[in-house]
């Protein structure tokens, strides 16, 4: 769950997720903004297999942001989901 769909430079997007199977470790998150470099994070357990993460939104050009997920079961099996949201 994405805190907004459509942020500005300098806002905070704040991205909660909740796994559907049991995880090795907390999932890592990837922001790629238009014309900058990604930013990795490792998302914050927060209990219940829910994760949360936090990215301060930087300068740059306007257009869709990519978000990635990436988490590995227990059972070692990879996941991976992508979002979007708006940079205005």
């Amino acid at each position: 769950v994405l805190s907004a769909t459509s942020v500005r430079a300098g806002q905070t997007l704040i991205i909660t997720m909740t796994a559907t199977e049991a995880l090795r470790a907390a999932p890592v998150v990837t922001i790629g903004q238009p014309g900058r470099p990604a930013i990795t994070k490792t998302a914050t357990a927060l209990g219940g297999g829910t994760y949360r993460v936090a990215f301060v939104v930087a300068a740059g050009p306007i257009g869709p942001a990519t978000i990635r997920v990436t988490g590995r079961d227990t059972g070692g099996g990879l996941n991976v989901s992508r979002r979007s949201v708006s940079i205005r």
